[in-house]
């Protein structure tokens, strides 16, 4: 096999591996990012997909989201966070759900931390150290 390049980012939901060899099967994928990142959980590989050059490229899950504090990382029965039940999870605001939402997307948990808020929590322009990029 060549060399391989494991890149790994707390919270992320998609690790990058480089230079595999193409016969390289899903399951060797996962033993190599658990052994990289150290890493117990069962992680679930979507999507495996082949670059110009030949190499995969495959995408974890999402991580999990609390539903209480809207945080990532844990659930709700295990969560130490602020209760945000009553916040909608696209602009933070009372009194409707982000499905009824028209609202320009807000996170709450950037806003509280002073970084620039005008975002989805989570998304890749989050500063809130919760990302899922």
């Amino acid at each position: 096999m060549g060399k391989t390049e494991v890149r790994y980012e707390a919270m992320a939901s998609m690790v990058t591996i480089k230079d595999l060899e193409p016969e390289t099967t899903e399951e060797e994928v996962l033993e190599a990012v658990a052994k990289a990142t150290g890493s117990t959980s069962s992680a679930k590989v979507l999507r495996i997909t082949f670059t110009h050059d030949g190499c995969k490229t495959a995408a974890k899950a999402a991580k999990t989201r609390c539903y209480r504090c809207h945080d990532y990382g844990h659930i709700r029965a295990t969560c130490k966070g602020k209760d945000r039940t009553k916040l909608c999870m696209t602009c933070g605001k009372e009194d409707h759900k982000a499905k009824d939402c028209s609202s320009p997307p807000r996170c709450v948990i950037c806003e509280e931390k002073c970084h620039e808020a005008k975002n989805y929590t989570g998304s890749a322009r989050c500063r809130c150290g919760t990302s899922t990029r």
